[in-house]
């Protein structure tokens, strides 16, 4: 298994830098005080495990994933020297070791406690289960930026800018709504597998912990993205590189129940999924008579016929743009 510091030393060697001038390769290995050093290292292992593997539907070798010294909140994909890259900020994983474990003491009240139990099926904590689904978002997005550039393919760098101007906005939102499509199939085999248990020699999956656990993980995403509006529920739309975090939050919990329902043998409830999803996001980030998830849902709901048609506008819009995965996973999707 590779380590931090030999990708470091040999993405150096090739001559290849963290994206922008005041950022660096980032060695957690070297901060022995750091409180996060396990989660780093558990968060790199993972990933570039994943893109070292030989079975994967794509072809983005080599491939390095790495932290910069940036503190904001962010990751970026590119490709340079024939290097497939996937570097997430420093201070991403900061942000979500704090955003996530700090509601860990939540679950103690009613209607969370049972989360205690079904997290532990896998020997983690609801915080940590809600804080590596958040992550895993992050680092299947960025690949699926990669999987776009496994094909011929203009010059991006992928990562949240807020300048965007004329051709280029209908572009970045079809494959940012690319990119989650891709995160989404990926997280939804993940809850899977969480579900799966032990039946005649074999393994199934359970439907009661899959409707559980699928709406935790919906939960990760939910107050994600609430938190990316600043909140701040106002919608807009062909605007900035990114759509709007309320449009992302939209198909993102279609693409995820889609995926479920597609790799499971028997009907889920995905309303009921849904529902415990906002209930568990409620219980969460309520603070005091200050309920944020009623807030942005009722203003979510005003806007949701907007919110659908301009889904919709995009995936339209995909269909005669190549370099997406939904065209080079899934040939002839077009």
């Amino acid at each position: 298994m590779r380590t931090i510091k030999e990708i470091i030393d040999e993405l150096t060697d090739k001559g290849i830098k963290a994206y922008g001038a005041d950022s660096h390769f980032y060695d957690y290995t070297d901060n022995e005080e750091s409180p996060l050093k396990t989660l780093f290292d558990e968060f790199f292992q993972f990933g570039q495990e994943y893109l070292d593997r030989d079975d994967l539907e794509f072809n983005v070798k080599p491939a390095r994933l790495y932290y910069s010294t940036n503190t904001g909140l962010n990751a970026l994909a590119r490709k340079v020297n024939d290097y497939y890259l996937v570097e997430i900020y420093m201070g991403t994983i900061a942000w979500m070791e704090k955003f996530y474990l700090e509601m860990e003491d939540k679950f103690n009240q009613d209607g969370l406690q049972h989360y205690k139990q079904i997290s532990q099926l896998r020997g983690v904590t609801p915080g940590k289960f809600l804080l590596q689904l958040a992550t895993t978002y992050y680092f299947y997005h960025e690949v699926g930026h990669l999987i776009q550039r496994s094909v011929q393919d203009a010059d991006y760098v992928e990562y949240l800018q807020n300048e965007c101007v004329g051709d280029q906005i209908p572009t970045r939102h079809m494959r940012e709504l690319d990119a989650d499509w891709n995160s989404a199939f990926c997280m939804a085999m993940h809850l899977k597998q969480f579900a799966e248990v032990e039946s005649n020699g074999g393994y199934i999956v359970d439907p009661g912990i899959l409707l559980e656990i699928a709406a935790l993980g919906l939960a990760a995403m939910y107050m994600y993205f609430i938190n990316r509006t600043d909140k701040n529920p106002v919608i807009y739309y062909q605007e900035k590189c990114h759509p709007h975090p309320s449009v992302r939050l939209s198909y993102m919990l279609v693409f995820v129940l889609d995926n479920l329902q597609a790799n499971v043998p028997y009907p889920i409830n995905k309303n009921e999924i849904l529902k415990k999803a906002i209930q568990i996001s409620e219980l969460l980030l309520k603070d005091g008579e200050n309920n944020i998830i009623e807030e942005y849902s009722k203003a979510l709901l005003k806007e949701i016929k907007k919110v659908e048609d301009y889904i919709k506008k995009i995936m339209g819009d995909t269909e005669n743009y190549p370099y997406l995965c939904k065209h080079i996973l899934v040939p002839g999707s077009s």
